[in-house]
């Protein structure tokens, strides 16, 4: 085979390859998109119904209440898109809501991922520390004129990453 045609079915691969992978993301990200919203418009409706329950009540009594939701609003998210621990508005597991569960095995469930939860949240935090302290020792290999490189090539792609997010949000 000349090296002509070896080119031109490589780019032609290439080319069928990334029109491919584009278009099957597309519907994808645009399902992903719809249940976020969906998600949002459900946790506003929660909010809504929390706020109507808390004026029906003295006032007294709703100022601790708004507290507490001001406080699960403002905790951050943990590092690798992990949640807070679990209460009553957390989720079931994934596949679990198309099985018409009860409120009782809602509940059910929501007691065991609160009793496991700060004990997976500890072993992925020993495991981000392993992360680290691996890291480290693969750079401890490198010699400085590849220190220097990885440092500029993690700037760069930091650096698209921020550059990819203001574009997406419109900035």
């Amino acid at each position: 085979m000349t090296p002509l045609v070896r080119r031109s079915i490589a780019a032609l691969a290439s080319t069928a390859f990334m029109t491919f992978a584009l278009a099957s993301a597309l519907p994808l990200n645009a399902a992903q998109d719809a249940g976020t919203t969906k998600t949002k418009a459900q946790t506003a409706k929660k909010k809504i119904a929390k706020k109507a329950e808390t004026t029906s009540k003295s006032d007294e009594a709703a100022a601790p209440a708004a507290e507490e939701d001001d406080e699960a609003e403002a905790k951050p998210k943990a590092k690798g898109g992990r949640q807070a621990p679990p209460d009553a508005e957390h989720r079931v597991p994934a596949y679990f809501g198309a099985l018409n569960l009860t409120d009782a095995q809602k509940e059910s469930i929501y007691k065991i991922q609160g009793k496991y939860h700060p004990q997976i949240q500890e072993i992925e935090k020993k495991a981000e520390v392993l992360r680290e302290r691996q890291k480290s020792e693969i750079e401890d290999v490198l010699t400085a004129p590849q220190k220097k490189a990885l440092t500029e090539a993690r700037k760069a792609a930091s650096d698209r990453r921020k550059a990819a997010a203001k574009a997406r949000d419109g900035i």
